[in-house]
């Protein structure tokens, strides 16, 4: 059944890796230079301290950590990647091929890193190329499960116009819909491995950094579609239909790395989950929409109230790091049910009697329609009586006041 009777009471709770999630953890920082949308930026922006949310060097051996499309195009290099390393090669053709791994996290701000090298993949161009979108290669992407995957929050583009070398792009969501950044935004690319960071904060801006130099940030007209980033792509995410690409890329230690936050603030009464959750007054309304965001060291402090919800968190704590969700005025004042109170649902009086009642008793009976809950089986109903002077309150596994009865 979806929704199942759960009742906890949040004292302090301490969440680290063998409880939660098994995926790994650590706290970087990586420093960028200045430019701009079109030349220059003017101070010099920082990537903040963060988690990995995912992170794969490729020395295990095996992709079995990641969906792929034409896996038989895919395939891990000893040898073959940076440094000598385990690599992923992708062998290009006019369809896609690459891993990918989607509900991540729930990222409104993202960093997507990647070591690339061209290794001299073909990449033909008509003369003139009056389109370079059709004829590039996208080899890394950030998406969103929210809808349909499109637009992407950001995408990294290779391309190598005739005569000359190759050269990078971002393509990213505007106001007037999905841009292409060839013409104006292009920079230039080596033939052996660098190192690729793409960066992006929901409706605010999108950049890209090589070898850890800034090369290209955006923050004018970012209209994203979507509110948060949860899927990431590698490999060749795009398929060309204006040109055929041979060859393979390789690919090396991929990662995506969301921002450390140290607290978060969850109010069931007054919070928001269009608040940023930094602060009481700024709330969120549930507490996986602090999970969502929460990681080692980041402690959730839960203010005071019914919190009726799943909680599932998206990063572990760790021993030296754990992750905590406190009830923040003492044990007993944040609760967590897995139920509806009955008051939430419409109640319809019933007009007929489809089942045979004894006459004139359907006239006092009400009914609620519960298809949109999508069960696999009938609920369990509580009836709360306080005391024998007063009259039963029912809910679908809780004991809130209802008005009609179930």
């Amino acid at each position: 059944m979806k929704r199942g009777a759960c009742f906890l009471v949040l004292l302090v709770v301490l969440i680290s890796s063998p409880t939660f999630s098994a995926r790994a953890a650590r706290v970087s920082q990586l420093n960028g230079a200045t430019v701009s949308s079109q030349a220059v930026a003017p101070t010099d922006p920082i990537i903040p301290p963060t988690w990995d949310v995912v992170a794969d060097n490729f020395e295990s051996g095996s992709l079995a950590a990641w969906s792929t499309v034409e896996p038989s195009r895919l395939s891990l290099l000893p040898g073959g990647g940076y440094n000598g390393s385990t690599g992923l090669a992708v062998a290009v053709g006019q369809d896609d091929a690459y891993i990918y791994q989607s509900r991540v996290a729930y990222a409104v701000e993202g960093y997507l890193t990647f070591w690339l090298n061209p290794n001299g993949v073909l990449l033909p161009e008509p003369t003139p190329n009056y389109w370079p979108p059709g004829t590039s290669l996208c080899a890394g992407e950030v998406r969103s499960s929210a809808s349909d995957w499109w637009p992407p929050l950001i995408g990294f583009y290779l391309r190598k116009p005739p005569g000359q070398d190759y050269q990078g792009y971002l393509a990213y969501p505007k106001e007037s819909g999905y841009f292409y950044d060839w013409q104006s935004g292009a920079f230039p690319l080596t033939e052996g491995w660098q190192k690729i960071t793409l960066g992006y904060r929901i409706d605010s801006w999108v950049a890209v950094w090589v070898n850890d130099t800034l090369v290209r940030y955006y923050d004018s007209e970012i209209v994203h579609d979507d509110p948060s980033g949860d899927v990431i792509e590698f490999g060749k995410v795009n398929s060309n239909s204006s040109s055929t690409p041979s060859g393979s890329i390789r690919l090396d230690d991929v990662a995506f790395l969301v921002p450390r936050v140290d607290d978060l603030w969850v109010d069931a009464i007054n919070g928001s989950e269009e608040n940023d959750g930094l602060t009481p007054a700024t709330a969120f309304r549930t507490i996986q929409r602090a999970a969502d965001l929460a990681g080692p060291g980041t402690t959730v402090h839960i203010l005071p109230g019914i919190y009726r919800e799943t909680v599932y968190p998206a990063l572990s704590g760790s021993a030296a790091e754990p992750a905590v969700y406190r009830a923040e005025n003492g044990p007993g004042t944040a609760v967590t049910r897995g139920s509806e109170p009955s008051s939430a649902l419409t109640w319809t009086k019933l007009t007929s009697d489809p089942i045979g009642m004894p006459a004139g008793v359907y006239a006092n009976v009400y009914w609620a329609d519960l298809s949109a809950w999508n069960l696999d089986g009938p609920p369990r109903f509580v009836m709360e009586i306080p005391s024998p002077s007063s009259p039963p309150v029912g809910g679908t596994e809780g004991g809130d006041p209802a008005a009609p009865r179930p």
